[in-house]
């Protein structure tokens, strides 16, 4: 796929990858930067060892424009976008930073989730786009992007990572077992790879986290569940990521479900019977992330699907 890209530069100033992992696509957006670019760079590949790839690699590269949406939001607005005038908006880099290399290239992550007013932003910048630029939209699917930007794209839809694919992914100061466990977190949600790929802290934020909760499903006590309860509803005033404690919460169930764990760490988890109501726990746990989705409060959604664990 890469090189079928590659030899599409010329034809093409704006391509669309979708499917698989977001975060793999983005790294692979970065790779085809890095070989548009690169001095020491032989055919198609990259030497991944020059100023360039390494500024590249390190996103501080003047020719590389990026933009997502901000993480307490749930759409990319047109802010994030810009226009002309807006100084540091997207579009605005895009047509007044100097070109300092042989392609300019501007990326823009969770295109899916992209308002109307900042995929018509987009779209004029498609239309006219700058000399010797190429345009990356990153998207986890295609619905809600509209047929006119589609249409000024090529296209290239990614496989789903295979677990030997994120494995090399991973840190290389990863031991064997620690990747292992990332894997098993990761092929639950493979919005989860950027997080694991470099640092053991979430790693073990995860499992510290998934511990405590499988240590509550076996007790009776209403007092240790406020208590919980407390220390969830701070880390989220404290900035943790809600979806986090969530995804957590729904890997715990699924693999009680389906009992589909396979490294050390699950299968020792899960060597002792849990009795609880899983369907009533499942229903609950819903509600939580519907009421979470929807903007709702959902202090009294989560304090009843903990009490009632």
């Amino acid at each position: 796929m890469f090189s079928k890209i590659y030899q599409n530069i010329q034809n093409s100033h704006a391509f669309l990858f979708h499917g698989g992992s977001s975060d793999v696509n983005f790294n692979f957006a970065l790779n085809l930067a890095k070989s548009l670019n690169c001095k020491e760079k032989q055919g198609e590949g990259f030497c991944d060892n020059c100023n360039i790839c390494k500024t590249i690699s390190n996103l501080t590269y003047p020719d590389l424009i990026i933009t997502s949406k901000d993480s307490d939001k749930k759409e990319l607005t047109e802010n994030k976008i810009g226009n002309l005038t807006q100084k540091g908006s997207f579009i605005y880099k895009i047509y007044n930073s100097s070109l300092s290399s042989s392609f300019k290239v501007g990326i823009i992550k969770d295109f899916h989730l992209a308002n109307n007013t900042a995929q018509n932003a987009i779209l004029k910048c498609l239309e006219e786009p700058p000399k010797d630029t190429i345009i990356i939209l990153i998207a986890d699917n295609l619905g809600g992007i509209k047929d006119t930007i589609i249409s000024r794209c090529q296209l290239y839809e990614f496989p789903v990572p295979k677990k030997e694919d994120i494995y090399q992914f991973l840190s290389s100061s990863f031991s064997d077992s620690q990747k292992e466990e990332s894997i098993d977190f990761i092929m639950s949600d493979f919005s989860l790879i950027s997080k694991f790929k470099d640092t053991e802290e979430n790693l073990n934020f995860y499992k510290d986290s998934i511990k405590n909760f499988s240590s509550l499903c076996f007790s009776t006590s209403s007092a240790e569940k406020i208590k919980y309860y407390n220390k969830i509803s701070q880390d989220i005033k404290k900035n943790t990521n809600f979806n986090d404690y969530i995804h957590i919460w729904e890997v715990f169930f699924d693999k009680l479900l389906n009992k589909n764990y396979k490294s050390l760490f699950f299968k020792e988890l899960f060597s002792k019977e849990y009795d609880i109501k899983l369907e009533k726990n499942l229903l609950n746990l819903y509600n939580v992330k519907e009421g979470y989705l929807k903007n709702l409060n959902t202090n009294i959604l989560l304090f009843e699907f903990i009490l009632n664990i």
